[in-house]
């Protein structure tokens, strides 16, 4: 609304009033009758399903109102959005859609100084979704969907920063890993394995500290008030 968009108070009041109609003391501890439960599910849905929508329709108009005017007509922007009063570096995993008409096996991403960013690979193949044109109308957008790590820094509070997507029609096989052996996780800070009983044993390196036996459950019978 700060940008001139109508403020959204009733679906804000709406998404609210039933978020707090599950305040409960039974429907919160999950000890009300199942009929309750699925009640409560229902208005918890409703809530974040309204929440969602308000969101995407908030970056939306936040996203055209980026100047763009030095961009060519194909070129491929991404926003990252920081809604935290302070500013942020972090590993952020995303999913770019990019035409399937480019042929793109791999990507370039360039920070808005037009520097290299680094970043790995998930994932990458064909695949599809609805869009809504200037018109709002949906139609069919077919894509290559590739799932990807970037390490964005100094993301500013409250705001946002950009990048370019350049499509690369060759492979690009990013071979580094946290996974130095099988079961085990390690970088400069931390080296992490994961036992046969699944508890985690932990090296701090920075520290010269050793925990075993982490996130063991004990799982026993209890007899409570509920």
């Amino acid at each position: 609304w700060l940008e001139g968009v109508d403020y959204p108070k009733p679906y804000l009041d709406l998404a609210w009033r039933y978020l707090l109609s599950n305040h409960t003391h039974d429907a919160n501890a999950g000890c009300a009758s199942d009929d309750v439960t699925l009640d409560v599910q229902y208005r918890y849905r409703q809530s974040r399903g309204l929440s969602e929508s308000l969101v995407q329709e908030g970056l939306k108009e936040l996203v055209c109102k980026i100047d763009t005017r030095q961009s060519k007509p194909d070129d491929i922007h991404l926003a990252l959005f920081n809604p935290l009063p302070m500013e942020r570096d972090e590993v952020i995993h995303i999913t770019l859609d990019l035409p399937e008409r480019l042929g793109a096996k791999s990507v370039v991403i360039t920070d808005s100084q037009g520097n290299p960013m680094d970043y790995r690979w998930r994932k990458a193949g064909p695949d599809g979704l609805f869009v809504d044109n200037k018109w709002n109308v949906p139609q069919t957008f077919l894509s290559t969907r590739m799932q990807i790590l970037i390490y964005a820094k100094s993301i500013p509070a409250m705001g946002y920063e950009t990048f370019r997507v350049i499509p690369k029609a060759d492979p690009d096989r990013r071979s580094g890993s946290l996974m130095p052996s099988a079961n085990t996780l390690e970088n400069e800070f931390l080296r992490i394995e994961v036992a046969g009983n699944g508890t985690l044993a932990v090296v701090d390196k920075e520290r010269k500290a050793e925990y075993w036996g982490l996130g063991y459950l004990q799982d026993q019978g209890e007899a409570g008030n509920a």
